[in-house]
């Protein structure tokens, strides 16, 4: 089994679990952001429920629209309160930042999670080593009443990244590089594992970008194998977190993607040149590389983004 599927397996209490088959499982944690915890909620009175299954595996953020911009957001937020305190949920974070930052920064994404968020951005996760997905509002509705929820068991595509970075590339140019060579519908209910030399220098806001850019070719979840790196900023996040980084395993595939940084390899197919990318609306597949702006254009760019605000 993948490690994606060993994952499944293990919090839908089964020795093993085949690809394609469907099975309950019982998520470590439960994002809610200010919007998708008050429809979760109100479905979960429709529903007929009155109270949460594991309000300690909850964790509600308000982000989107936090100040609140509009009267209907300021209701919605007070009712979300209210609710949080009636189901004795503790863990509530208002103004902190966003959600998906919250999440690896607060240790409630750790390797061999299973994670399930309001957002389809709950996939940036992934890149801790853990499943993590984007769930329907009235899924969640059920998770809420129930304490667990299906998944389909995904197949997996690795894509090997090769090389290093150029000046002014980054993790997001070779998630747009891909949308754009295989289009939105590239992964579709499929997991993505990212892997290769390449991967193993990134730090983790590399990786963060990188799995949760997954969604915009159809990807169930992400998946980045742990290592040093992640155990380094596990420890630094949740001290109180043990794990010790496994010994690097192959685990089995749908099919596997080599892309270079580098313009010819011998070795690689396809091999792929990556650039500064440069997305346009309203598709990530509608991308296009700024190759043809000058390096001392690309590099003032770069330092303007990379210097400190002024005093």
């Amino acid at each position: 089994m993948h490690a994606i599927s060993k994952i499944i397996a293990r919090h839908a209490n089964r020795p093993s679990v085949e690809v394609g088959e469907i099975v309950n499982v019982t998520p470590d944690y439960v994002m809610l952001n200010d919007r998708g915890a008050a429809r979760a909620a109100d479905l979960l009175r429709k529903m007929g429920g009155e109270r949460v299954f594991y309000p300690e595996r909850i964790v509600v953020v308000f982000d989107h629209h936090y100040p609140p911009i509009r009267q209907q957001d300021s209701v919605s937020q007070k009712r979300t309160r209210e609710w949080v305190k009636e189901q004795g949920i503790s863990k509530f974070h208002a103004g902190e930042g966003i959600g998906h930052v919250i999440f690896p920064e607060k240790g409630y994404a750790f390797p061999g999670a299973l994670i399930f968020g309001t957002d389809s951005h709950t996939v940036t996760n992934s890149a801790l080593g853990c499943v993590a997905t984007g769930m329907g509002h009235s899924d969640i509705a059920s998770y809420l009443a129930l304490g667990y929820n299906w998944l389909r068991v995904p197949e997996v595509i690795r894509f090997n990244l090769h090389g290093h970075f150029r000046p002014g590339v980054y993790a997001k140019d070779i998630a747009l590089r891909i949308a754009q060579l295989y289009g939105e519908d590239a992964a579709p209910y499929l997991g993505v594992e990212f892997a290769g030399p390449l991967v193993k220098t990134m730090q983790m806001s590399e990786r963060l970008v990188l799995c949760n850019m997954v969604i915009d070719f159809g990807a169930k979840t992400g998946y980045i194998q742990p290592d040093e790196i992640t155990a380094r900023f596990m420890s630094e996040r949740a001290p109180g977190f043990s794990w010790t980084p496994p010994p690097p395993i192959r685990t089995p595939i749908a099919a596997a993607l080599s892309i270079s940084m580098f313009r010819r390899s011998s070795r690689l197919s396809p091999c792929r040149m990556i650039c500064p990318m440069c997305a346009a609306p309203a598709s990530s597949q509608t991308c296009a590389s700024m190759r043809p702006f000058s390096a001392p254009v690309l590099a003032a760019v770069s330092r303007t983004f990379a210097s400190p605000p002024p005093s």
